[in-house]
């Protein structure tokens, strides 16, 4: 593929996402260092902040890394070497769970999904009972490879009053949708940069409830350094990192939630719903349909029969300018996907809809 001058493409990406002009000014002021009152005060109201966006009453952690790095501290954290673990593999970011948690030294029972398809709740009940050892359940809000949600609500109806954790990837959730943590009662929920909220990589958020944090008091001194959220826990509640931070990128992160707060997280939701709603009403037909049998809000995963999607993808970009992802592993070249997170809006969407029916038409001579 060619990249040239990527200022002038339009990136409709599940991540990363397109950035208002107002994130990208901050993102260019000079740096300022981190052990001072200035930075101080904003990781104060960003640490404060994002408890609204989690809808949590409890602590949520920033981290200097992406959001895998995030996903091992959940792990290394709340887990003791050898605990097993059920992993949902829905895609190619399930797979990741089983992987991380293998590497790292946990007994893993994968529960496989067909990409695409919703998780049989009675076959994950079955398979809750027959491993009640299980110290935890690792899943994705929304699986990025396919576009589906999963149903997080009804798994933690299902652990919540037991002693097995649910560590959620909702990278591509959070923000995107309504996913209240302490409601729900989600253990340990991780979030991502730069996904909903619209910024680059390069942080990555997880806040614990308050049964994943007694088990991280005991578990984390024990086996991690750099991600031991005892430590950074300390460092939070003198308005510091434990480490150096990435300064630019909290200062933007202040600004995007403050936005959030001054329009309100349901209409920062509606947003979202509103772009996919919009995107597909113009996309689909016959020879587009949506792949997943619940899609999130957060993208859309077309399944395109009629054409090899890695062509198109490519040719979106050279001919039309426009910058979107093809499909992964065994979707790869089959579909394509398209982001509804960041700054966009819906002329954007229009003009990617009806480039990916002009090229479809392109490349296939229909």
């Amino acid at each position: 593929m060619k990249f040239v001058n990527m200022q002038s493409y339009q990136l409709m990406t599940p991540g990363p996402v397109p950035l208002p002009e107002w994130v990208l000014n901050e993102l260019a002021q000079p740096v300022i260092h981190h052990r001072t009152n200035e930075f101080e005060a904003i990781l104060e109201r960003c640490l404060k902040r994002l408890k609204l966006v989690f809808q949590t009453k409890n602590h949520c952690f920033l981290l200097t890394s992406t959001g895998t790095g995030a996903m091992e501290a959940a792990l290394t954290n709340t887990l003791p070497k050898g605990a097993k673990v059920i992993s949902i593999i829905s895609g190619k970011f399930g797979q990741r769970w089983h992987e991380m948690a293998q590497t790292l030294g946990y007994r893993s029972v994968p529960i496989e999904i067909e990409w695409g398809d919703d998780l049989d709740l009675d076959y994950f009940k079955k398979m809750l009972f027959a491993h009640a050892d299980a110290e935890a359940i690792l899943c994705q809000a929304c699986e990025t490879s396919t576009g589906a949600m999963l149903p997080l609500k009804e798994l933690a109806e299902m652990t919540r009053k037991s002693k097995t954790l649910l560590i959620c990837d909702a990278i591509t959730g959070l923000g995107a949708y309504s996913i209240p943590m302490d409601e729900w009662g989600i253990d340990v929920l991780i979030a991502g940069s730069q996904k909903a909220l619209m910024l680059p990589t390069g942080l990555a958020f997880l806040s614990l409830s308050d049964k994943a944090w007694e088990k991280t008091k005991t578990v984390a001194p024990e086996q991690t350094y750099y991600w031991n959220l005892v430590e950074e826990y300390k460092a939070n509640q003198k308005t510091q990192t434990r480490f150096s931070s990435a300064t630019t990128l909290i200062r933007a992160l202040d600004l995007v939630l403050e936005h959030i707060e001054k329009i309100g997280l349901t209409n920062w939701f509606d947003a979202h719903t509103e772009r996919a709603t919009h995107f597909r009403r113009l996309v689909l037909n016959p020879q587009v349909t949506l792949f997943p049998h619940t899609p999130s809000p957060s993208l859309s995963c077309l399944l395109i029969p009629s054409v090899d999607t890695t062509r198109l993808q490519s040719h979106l970009q050279d001919k039309h300018r426009i910058v979107v992802m093809g499909g992964q592993d065994q979707l790869k070249g089959k579909v394509l996907r398209v982001g509804h997170m960041g700054w966009m809006t819906k002329e954007q969407l229009t003009s990617t809809a009806e480039a990916i029916r002009a090229s479809i038409g392109e490349l296939t001579g229909a």
